[in-house]
């Protein structure tokens, strides 16, 4: 939810032409954003759709400090939901274009099993899909750069 009002904050500052609708419901479930770029049912609307891979859950109850890991399985599944409702919501919202975003909280070494699942998904349902490692520490944020140099150059 927090990532979600950020981007909705840096959404509406980024372009104020743009109208920037969030938490819109349809007949397949709710839309995280609805974006126009000019008057609503124009080309120029985009559906935009955010999930979190996280290495532990935490406890709805906030009293409670008790965490438990998150299954790999699960990982896969909500990265794979995220393509499935940007894709969906596309359709039923009649936008233009769906992207897929995917924030990666999972500390490294991070398997890609579930983000690549995802890729070859968006791809076969034209949607706009991009991974974003959330970083804890700025050590972590310069290895990760560092390991993408070189899975790239490979």
């Amino acid at each position: 939810k927090v990532i979600q009002e950020n981007m909705h904050l840096a959404l509406m500052m980024a372009d104020r032409s743009m109208v920037v609708i969030d938490e819109v419901w349809n007949a397949d479930g709710r839309a995280d954003f609805h974006i126009y770029t000019g008057a609503p049912g124009s080309d120029g609307s985009v559906v935009l759709e955010l999930k979190v891979l996280r290495q532990f859950s935490h406890p709805k109850d906030p009293k409670s400090t008790v965490t438990k890991a998150v299954a790999k399985a699960t990982n896969k599944k909500n990265a794979l939901e995220v393509v499935k409702q940007a894709a969906q919501y596309k359709d039923e919202l009649k936008a233009k274009r769906a992207l897929a975003r995917l924030y990666d909280m999972r500390r490294p070494p991070i398997e890609k099993e579930a983000s690549e699942s995802a890729d070859i998904l968006a791809k076969q349902l034209d949607v706009e899909f991009k991974v974003s490692q959330i970083n804890y520490t700025a050590q972590e944020k310069r290895d990760a750069k560092v390991q993408n140099k070189i899975t790239n150059k490979h």
